[in-house]
């Protein structure tokens, strides 16, 4: 039967299928495609920076990890580069989605290069500050007088500036990095006697300014580290002419310090802390005034004020050393000097899980008072130090040690020393600063690895 054409448009009207001379359908939404991503070179070195090359149609565009939106035909400078990381360009138009990685290779050159240092300086310390600046507190420059200048290391520009002015020069003190980003330096021997046994630096203004209180002990030669909840923990040191072993802390919300009931076991100076997990503390070697030659590994347990003496996984004494944590927690325990003054070679790793020692690896030479850091690869840097019983024995040798216990030689600094710092900076280069010469003179010099 024929429709007539009235009803027709009044069916069509209705929506009725099978009427001609609507609207027509959309066509389908192109496919988001790639073209191009691509990077400006095949491998980086640590501290470069990486231009991307994006092209794709038919959608929006996001690069990850930097979650960072994209258009295309854009290049994109990505922020230095530190370790191999892989990149993925993500497109997609709401229904579909495609996406492609670009690995980039990363690595360090494996040199040491030299920059200027208008300063000299040696048994300091240098403390990174939020900012990515270094500043490098206390110790002996080539006056007769301790220093009471702080410089800053500015990364960027590679350049060293007066930053602070300490109430007193200092040497054999602690010097720590607060959560706020001001550096509390406390204890140590000083050139000014009437100025404050502790100080706070700021870590803007670099205004200095002395605490409400005195630590509780006049310590020189302590080990301190900061605590999960803000405080400094300092302990042990030579108060005297004796090996103290008593633990105190610096809250930094009251400005002041409180001696903990808990003491350690074995009193002790040169020696390590290292902070194992929320609770406990690793404290390692140094040396003693009580007439036992060795000071055994103590674990501090911060919530009972307890310290629990561990076997010592080695029969003498261990002195100005260096402790590390690795990246998978393990803590290496690096250099030092014996009872006879003789410098370490020996390496051990303390598993937190099982509280235990083991020898993780051997050194090519004996050091003391050398400087170690680990590097963004997971690398342990070991450089300089006094490789023999004659303190001038000083070496410009570097070693390395990996994540699975192999030692390599590294590159040679470009000048002998020894009471240096070795300070990891955020592009991942390493900053060698000052130490003392084979005559026993502070350097004026400073290099980059990289």
């Amino acid at each position: 039967m024929r429709v007539p054409f009235l009803a027709m448009m009044i069916l069509c009207s209705l929506g009725f299928a099978g009427c001609g001379g609507g609207e027509e359908s959309p066509p389908p939404t192109a496919e988001p495609t790639i073209a191009t991503f691509s990077a400006d070179k095949t491998a980086y070195w640590v501290g470069d920076e990486a231009r991307l090359t994006i092209v794709f149609s038919n959608g929006t565009g996001r690069l990850v990890p930097d979650d960072i939106a994209v258009t295309s035909g854009m290049t994109v400078t990505t922020h230095s580069l530190s370790v191999p990381i892989r990149y993925r360009l993500v497109v997609t138009n709401g229904s579909t989605t495609v996406s492609q990685t670009l690995d980039l290779d990363v690595r360090y050159r494996d040199q040491l290069r030299p920059i200027p240092m208008p300063f000299s300086r040696g048994e300091h310390r240098a403390v990174r500050l939020p900012d990515e600046r270094v500043l490098i507190i206390g110790g002996e420059d080539s006056s007769s007088a301790l220093p009471q200048t702080v410089y800053a290391f500015h990364p960027g520009t590679e350049t060293f500036s007066e930053f602070a002015q300490l109430g007193t020069g200092r040497t054999g003190f602690v010097a720590l990095a607060l959560y706020s980003g001001d550096v509390l330096v406390a204890g140590g021997g000083r050139s000014v006697l009437s100025a404050p046994d502790a100080e706070v630096i700021d870590h803007v203004t670099g205004a200095v300014t002395s605490t409400q209180n005195a630590p509780q002990r006049r310590r020189q030669e302590a080990a301190a580290t900061l605590l999960m909840d803000g405080k400094a923990f300092i302990c042990g040191g030579r108060v005297g002419a004796v090996a103290d072993n008593t633990v105190e802390v610096y809250d930094p919300e009251t400005r002041t310090f409180t001696l903990l009931p808990g003491t350690l076991q074995v009193g002790r100076m040169q020696h390590t802390v290292i902070r194992i997990d929320q609770r406990r503390l690793l404290i390692y070697g140094g040396m003693t005034t009580s007439g036992q030659p060795v000071a055994p590994p103590e674990i501090y347990d911060i919530a009972t004020g307890i310290s629990t003496v561990l076997p010592a996984p080695e029969a003498g004494m261990r002195a100005n050393h260096e402790a590390i944590t690795l990246q998978d927690g393990g803590i290496l325990i690096i250099g030092g000097e014996d009872y006879d003054q003789m410098p370490l070679a020996s390496v051990w790793r303390f598993d937190p899980a099982s509280s235990t020692f083991s020898l993780y690896a051997t050194l090519a030479n004996g050091r003391s008072a050398t400087a170690v850091n680990r590097l963004l690869d997971g690398r342990v840097f070991i450089a300089g130090g006094v490789t023999g019983l004659r303190s001038s024995e000083v070496t410009e040798m570097t070693e390395m040690l990996t994540d699975t216990a192999q030692r390599r030689d590294g590159p040679i600094m470009n000048v002998r020393r020894r009471d240096h710092t070795v300070t990891r900076l955020d592009s991942g280069k390493l900053l060698v600063v000052g130490g003392l010469g084979t005559d026993l003179w502070p350097l004026a010099s400073a290099e980059i690895y990289e």
